[in-house]
């Protein structure tokens, strides 16, 4: 569990122990009111996570909904704002990029080497409101945006992962479309692909 304070300063504990694992600090400028943060680690990092309020402007047919489908046993989490990594043994911070209208899936979270997106949404785009399904993935290492589709077929949920951790290979799949990743355990970073894609 952890505490963010209004300066930014940040401080993680285990718990049942109340043994504080990390302190660290953020901008504090990314805390908005009538926000929450979600917490999440790995071998590596903790992550912090921002889920501000959705500008109903932008978005005035309610917020994000996940785009997992329901019965799979696939979990997500809102986030909408700030995305940080903190380097799990140090504290200091890795990264940190935007992250909007979002859901983050907790799936297999320790196992990835990249953070994983999907969601669907309305959306006004030029006085029409359209229903946006989209997927990011970006490099948990280095924080790189390594994929992202706003196009994803619109009647279409991810119902399936494949991991094989021992070739490098994870498969993000729905009925139309399986996003391909591709890692290795060198730095050469995560290369992806789309196979199976069809008209909507």
């Amino acid at each position: 569990t952890g505490v963010i304070e209004p300066d930014g300063k940040v401080r993680v504990w285990r718990i049942p122990e109340g043994t504080q694992v990390l302190s660290t600090k953020l901008d504090p400028k990314f805390i908005v009111k009538g926000g929450a943060a979600l917490l999440l680690a790995d071998k590596s990092n903790f992550y912090v996570a921002f889920n501000n309020p959705v500008n109903a402007n932008i978005m005035p047919w309610g917020g994000i909904q996940s785009n997992l489908m329901p019965g799979s046993g696939m979990r997500a989490q809102p986030v909408n704002g700030e995305f940080y990594a903190f380097e799990r043994d140090t504290g200091k911070m890795r990264w940190h990029n935007p992250v909007s209208h979002q859901m983050v899936v907790l799936e297999s979270f320790q196992d990835f080497p990249m953070l994983l997106f999907t969601s669907r949404m309305h959306k006004m785009v030029i006085r029409n409101v359209m229903q946006i399904v989209a997927a990011k993935s970006i490099d948990k290492r280095t924080g790189k945006l390594i994929y992202d589709n706003e196009n994803i077929p619109n009647a279409i949920w991810f119902h399936n992962i494949n991991l094989d951790l021992k070739n490098g290979k994870i498969e993000f799949v729905n009925y139309q479309l399986k996003i391909i990743f591709k890692f290795g355990s060198d730095a050469a970073g995560i290369s992806v692909e789309e196979a199976g894609k069809k008209n909507s």
